[in-house]
C-alpha cells in the first residue's frame, strides 16, 4: 500500500484481517466486511470527535492530517456490525446495508456531512452509489433515487432531498464500472434497463444504442431481456405467484387436502372462519367447534329438550349445538367442556352417533384400537364409509388431537 501524501510506501504485502467477505475502496478509504458482518475502515474516516470539527476515529502518531477536517488511521478499524454490503462512492462518503435491510449514510454528502452513521430507511435489499446519487432497491422491488443534499438557489442553503421512486419490479441495481454517469437495473423478469444519471451527452455505443444524448436523468430505458444477476449462474427469476386460496380465506390454499371440504363448509354455512379472511386450518379444533360444525351440517335443528348444562347460560355461540348433541346422545355430562381438544376417537364417535349409531362389526384393523374401547364400532364404521383410513395401515392414533382442517375433512366425507 502506498500513501503518496505522507511518503509512506509498503512493498511487502501485510496481513491485516481474517475471514474477509468483501472489500471496496477509493483513493481515500478502504472498507472491508468480514464474514461475521463487521465493517472495517482504513484511512480517512468520517467520524466526529467530541468537541471537534474533525472527522476521525483515531489518528496515528506517525501520520498527520491532510487538511483541517480529515485525519487518518493506520489500520483497519471496526465501525459497524451486522453489515452485508458497503460502498464508498465518493471521497469520504460511506454507504452500507445491514442484514436487517437498513441503509446507513455516513460522511461526506455533497456540501454537508453526516458525522455519525445516519439511517436513511428500512426495507432495502441492495444499493449502488456513485458521486452524490444513491440508488436503493427496496425489498418490494421499488427502485428509489436519493440525491443527498441539494443546493436551493432561492435560499442559498443545502437541503436534504427525499428519495423518490424511479422504477419497479427491480432485483438488482449497478453503476457502470467505468462510467459513473450510467446506472443499470435488472428487473425480476430478467430485463435490463439503463439510465444516464447526469443527462450528459455520452456515446450510446456503451449500451448498443444509436443516436446522441440519453433520455432525462430519471428515465430508465429497456435495453434487453434474459439477463442474469451478477455473481450468479442463474437467470433472474420472477416472483413466485401467490397460490390461489379458497375464498374468503387467505390461509386455505386450493392445493390443500382440506380445500374442498372447507369450500363445501362455507357454501353450506357450516363455518364462517376464525375471522373474515382466515379459517385457521392448523389450529386445534375444540369440543365446542366440532359439535357446532356437525350441528350446522345437520341443518341447525332446534333442540328437543331444555338446556341440561349447569355451566351454559344459553347465550354461547355453541349452546344450541351442545344441547342438540346431548339430545342425540353424543355427550352425557351436565357440565359441557367447550374448550376440550377434540381427538380422532371423539370425532368418529360424534359422527357415528349423529348417523344413528349403525351396527358395524369391528375389523381389528388397527392395533391401537382395543376391542373394548367405547369408540371401536365408530372407528370401524368410519373406515367402512371412507371417512378415515387411519394414520398408517395398522394404526388409527385415537388420542391424537385434530386440527380444524382435519375435522372439516372428516365431516365432509361423512356428509358426502
Amino acid at each position: 500500500m502506498c500513501d503518496a501524501r505522507n511518503g509512506i510506501s509498503t512493498i511487502t504485502p501485510e496481513k491485516h484481517l481474517d475471514n474477509v467477505k468483501c472489500i471496496c475502496g477509493n483513493k481515500y478509504s478502504v472498507a472491508v466486511i468480514t464474514k461475521d458482518g463487521t465493517l472495517y475502515i482504513w484511512n480517512e474516516v468520517p467520524t466526529a470527535v467530541e468537541g471537534s470539527n474533525h472527522y476521525t476515529i483515531g489518528m496515528s502518531s506517525n501520520q498527520g492530517s491532510s487538511g483541517a477536517d480529515h485525519y487518518y488511521v493506520d489500520n483497519f478499524y471496526p465501525v459497524a456490525e451486522n453489515v452485508r454490503e458497503v460502498h464508498i462512492p465518493r471521497d469520504r462518503k460511506i454507504v452500507y446495508v445491514t442484514n436487517s435491510n437498513e441503509v446507513y449514510n455516513w460522511g461526506f454528502n455533497h456540501d454537508g456531512y453526516h458525522e455519525t452513521p445516519t439511517k436513511l430507511m428500512d426495507g432495502v435489499s441492495t444499493v449502488t452509489s456513485s458521486s452524490d446519487i444513491l440508488y436503493l432497491c427496496k425489498t418490494n422491488g421499488d427502485l428509489l433515487r436519493y440525491d443527498g443534499q441539494v443546493y436551493d438557489r432561492d435560499t442559498g442553503t443545502m437541503n436534504d432531498s427525499a428519495p423518490r421512486k424511479v422504477l419497479d419490479g427491480v432485483a438488482g441495481v449497478y453503476y457502470h464500472a467505468s462510467n459513473s454517469s450510467v446506472v443499470f437495473a435488472i428487473k425480476t423478469d430478467g430485463s435490463l434497463w439503463g439510465c444516464e444519471v447526469e443527462s450528459k451527452d455520452i456515446s450510446h455505443a456503451l449500451m448498443g444504442k444509436a443516436g446522441s444524448g440519453w433520455p432525462p436523468s430519471e428515465t430508465f430505458v429497456h435495453l434487453m431481456d434474459g439477463v442474469k444477476l451478477p455473481y450468479t449462474d442463474q437467470p433472474v427469476q420472477p416472483p413466485v405467484p401467490t397460490e390461489a386460496t379458497v375464498e374468503p380465506f387467505t390461509d386455505v390454499k386450493v392445493s390443500a387436502y382440506y380445500a374442498e371440504p372447507v369450500k363445501w363448509a362455507v357454501d353450506r354455512g357450516v363455518t364462517v372462519g376464525t375471522s373474515a379472511t382466515t379459517f385457521s386450518p392448523d389450529a386445534t379444533c375444540t369440543n365446542a367447534q366440532i359439535l357446532t360444525f356437525i350441528w350446522r351440517a345437520a341443518g341447525s335443528p332446534t333442540p328437543s329438550l331444555a338446556n341440561p348444562f349447569t355451566n351454559l347460560s344459553g347465550s354461547e355461540y355453541y349452546a344450541k349445538a351442545a344441547v342438540w348433541a346431548y339430545s342425540m346422545g353424543m355427550v352425557s355430562s351436565n357440565a359441557f367442556d367447550a374448550s376440550k381438544a377434540c381427538t380422532r376417537a371423539m370425532t368418529m364417535e360424534y359422527l357415528w352417533k349423529q348417523a344413528g349409531s349403525p351396527a358395524v362389526a369391528a375389523s381389528g384393523k388397527f392395533t391401537d384400537v382395543p376391542s373394548s374401547a367405547a369408540y371401536v364400532t365408530a372407528v370401524a364404521w368410519a373406515v367402512d364409509n371412507g371417512i378415515t383410513v387411519g394414520t398408517s395401515s395398522t394404526t388409527f392414533s385415537p388420542d391424537s388431537i385434530c386440527t380444524r382442517g382435519q375435522i372439516m375433512t372428516f365431516l365432509y366425507r361423512a356428509e358426502n
